[in-house]
């Protein structure tokens, strides 16, 4: 650290992780002064106390990080998703990449880069030794990269996570300006709908029943049903239309069997709301709660806690049901657009889904062939 006085002011210059900052010593008169206020601030950079190091010519990104990370963990259901963003975005620039470095040139660099990726995946060969010197193994499994594209809308969601972290250090005095607004969206494609048919229902509860035998220690046949645990989860998705973190995290003190209602607490929207129980769905849950001793509605008897995810069961439920392109989120699909189907008024489905705007339930309308045909059905009645 240096002293010099600049007009009738005294200033000390000093650097922290390579970066040079200068700061006035506050009521110096003199070099003496200058010097005592020094040695203060030199204290206080060693207990780690200077507020100076979070200014906006200082900022890092590590600091823009903490404040969107304590953001979305406290306001957003989708924190896990969020921290899978936030880790490729600390890959690209570093923890101590400088905010006031991240241009929207530098931005626009990191969205190209966004768009292919790479992953080990293994692939299956056949054994060009197979049958010589009494091989048997017919094909061996050999580790490769493969180039993998994200989607538009995936892309566009890393560069929402940046501009957020931006507005939250404006916020904060880290940033004077966010450089995430001049960068254009990705063009996404149009919003495509997945919801089980009929058959495939029947086939998905099919396979939530199927069982094996296993024999135990002492020789004795057990009845293993893999997947049955996944059947009030499933039925609960296809009766309420709640999204799997709003199941997965259900409350029996959320649940009003005397007035039949769940009420949903957390959710995307930040706005509570009552999903009518129907008798299905109140057997379902008044066999649970018989038998539950925990706060928790589904809770993995393994841990005696919430599942976490129930993606990779699920994964292989649709595998033994033969149901293909197919997700958790699209039984909620599943839901939406039965109600609309039904003719169910678009606010009421709304409101049960818990859409934030009437636009992203009328997405379910389009799916509908009957309900166009019924349109024009009403033009032809005119004549």
């Amino acid at each position: 650290m240096t002293v010099r006085k600049k007009g009738n002011k005294w200033y000390c210059r000093f650097q922290i992780d390579g970066i040079r900052y200068e700061r006035p010593c506050k009521a110096a008169t003199d070099e003496k002064s200058a010097l005592k206020c020094e040695v203060i601030i030199k204290s206080e950079i060693m207990r780690g106390n200077y507020d100076f190091g979070k200014t906006e010519n200082a900022a890092k990104l590590k600091d823009g990080i903490d404040l969107f990370e304590n953001y979305s963990k406290g306001n957003k259901l989708s924190y896990a998703s969020d921290k899978s963003y936030i880790k490729k975005i600390v890959q690209y620039f570093g923890l101590n990449y400088p905010l006031k470095s991240i241009t929207p040139n530098k931005i626009e660099d990191f969205k190209n880069s966004l768009k292919t990726y790479s992953v080990k995946q293994k692939i299956k060969l056949k054994n060009p030794e197979y049958g010589l010197n009494e091989c048997r193994k017919q094909y061996i499994y050999k580790e490769t990269d493969v180039i993998k594209e994200r989607t538009n809308a995936t892309v566009n969601r890393y560069i929402e996570v940046l501009s957020k972290m931006f507005n939250l250090c404006i916020e904060n005095k880290l940033a004077k300006e966010n450089p995430c607004q001049s960068i254009k969206q990705l063009r996404e494609e149009n919003f495509k709908i997945r919801f089980l048919t009929e058959e495939e229902q029947k086939r998905l509860f099919s396979a939530l029943e199927y069982h094996s035998t296993v024999n135990d220690q002492n020789g004795n046949l057990h009845e293993i049903y893999p997947y049955l645990y996944l059947k009030p989860i499933i039925t609960c998705a296809l009766l309420t239309g709640m999204r799997k973190s709003e199941i997965l995290n259900l409350q029996w003190q959320q649940i009003d069997f005397q007035k039949g209602f769940i009420e949903v607490l957390r959710t995307k929207s930040g706005k509570a709301r009552k999903i009518p129980i129907s008798n299905k769905l109140e057997a379902t849950l008044k066999e649970l709660f018989a038998t539950s001793d925990n706060i928790y509605v589904f809770i993995n008897p393994a841990t005696n806690k919430p599942y976490v995810d129930i993606k990779k069961s699920f994964k292989t439920l649709l595998k033994q049901a033969q149901i293909t392109n197919f997700r958790f989120h699209d039984l909620r699909h599943t839901a939406a657009t039965r109600m609309v189907e039904s003719g169910i008024d678009l606010v009421v489905a709304q409101e049960i889904l818990g859409h934030a705007n009437i636009q992203t339930t009328m997405r379910y309308a389009h799916p509908v062939p009957e309900r166009k045909k019924h349109a024009i059905d009403a033009l032809n009645n005119y004549f």
